[in-house]
């Protein structure tokens, strides 16, 4: 009868555990702090990654981790906050970040950084988990929010003065989080315009300008290859426009350079095949412009009269001393 009763709490025991590692597993996921090398000094902290991109459901809760490395060569304070971010009316605006005000595709109150500050050594990287959490009555679409990384001196060395009071916070660094709320959404998108900065170029690096549209309710990832041909319609190179985001009703610049060389000369067409990054549509567009290496002309037409100067003046002397 005892053994009995004895089994018994023993499995409501293991049954009480077993609970409360699942409860409580998620909170388990804890920051960390790790060694790194810092030879030679680079004098600078690092945040990473960049950017993520996530597809969730509504009421799903999920976790990233992010890196923060002090190679700053003393320890420093670290403070972490939240804001939403959004396109801005220059298309050369990759984000604006909103400050105290909520965007339309407000992230901000779904993000949970595990620590609001912290301290690191140089040498020292946190590993800090950040948590995502959409509520259950969120809409399909975007939404989108930054976590922001300020550093500066630790308190105490700021209120005994000296070198380390004089500037407070020395720098900030974020990452942007992309989360798409599964469920029907409207992606719609097209190239509006290609160009470049000017119609006439001596050679060198020239740029070709893309301007995106993104008329949707989701951020887009536009992609493509401009294919350059001469004046005869001969292929003379290829451009690779690798991804870049669009975010919702904003118009967004890219720019890639096309290495033309020194030789060069004639009528050029860029034509571009962009992918709108959605259905597979391909926006086709192109522009023409001219390569006139006047530099190199210029140069070259000099080296000859120096050249031409050079003779005539050899020759006179040579007949001088024959005589």
């Amino acid at each position: 009868m005892k053994l009995s009763r004895f089994f018994k709490k023993t499995a409501g025991y293991t049954v009480i555990i077993i609970i409360g590692v699942f409860l409580f597993a998620p909170l388990a996921q804890a920051y960390r702090i790790e060694e790194i090398d810092v030879s030679p000094n680079n004098n600078d902290f690092v945040l990473g990654p960049g950017k993520t991109e996530l597809i969730l459901d509504p009421g799903e809760t999920t976790s990233r981790e992010l890196l923060i490395s002090n190679r700053l060569g003393r320890r420093m304070e670290f403070q972490v906050s939240i804001e939403d971010f959004s396109g801005g009316e220059d298309p050369k605006d990759v984000v604006v970040l909103l400050g105290d005000k909520r965007g339309p595709y407000s992230l901000k109150d779904f993000l949970h950084p595990e620590l609001s500050e912290f301290e690191l050594e140089s040498g020292e990287r946190m590993v800090m988990p950040v948590t995502i959490s959409i509520p259950a009555d969120a809409e399909p679409g975007n939404l989108l929010g930054a976590v922001l990384l300020r550093t500066s001196p630790p308190k105490q060395e700021l209120e005994q003065g000296g070198v380390a009071s004089q500037v407070k916070i020395e720098s900030q660094l974020g990452t942007l989080f992309f989360v798409r709320v599964s469920g029907p959404v409207t992606e719609a998108g097209e190239v509006v315009e290609v160009g470049t900065e000017q119609s006439i170029y001596s050679g060198g690096d020239i740029p070709l300008d893309i301007y995106y549209k993104n008329t949707g309710n989701v951020y887009l990832v536009p992609y493509g290859i401009a294919t350059i041909t001469n004046m005869t319609g001969s292929v003379v190179d290829q451009v690779e426009i690798p991804p870049w985001f669009a975010l919702p009703g904003a118009t967004r610049f890219r720019s890639v350079d096309w290495e033309s060389g020194l030789f060069r000369l004639g009528k050029y067409t860029a034509d571009f095949e962009i992918n709108r990054g959605y259905g597979d549509i391909i926006d086709e567009k192109s522009f023409t412009f001219w390569v006139i290496p006047w530099k190199f002309a210029l140069g070259l037409f000099g080296a000859i009269v120096v050249l031409v100067i050079l003779v005539k003046w050899l020759h006179k002397h040579i007949k001088i001393r024959v005589k």
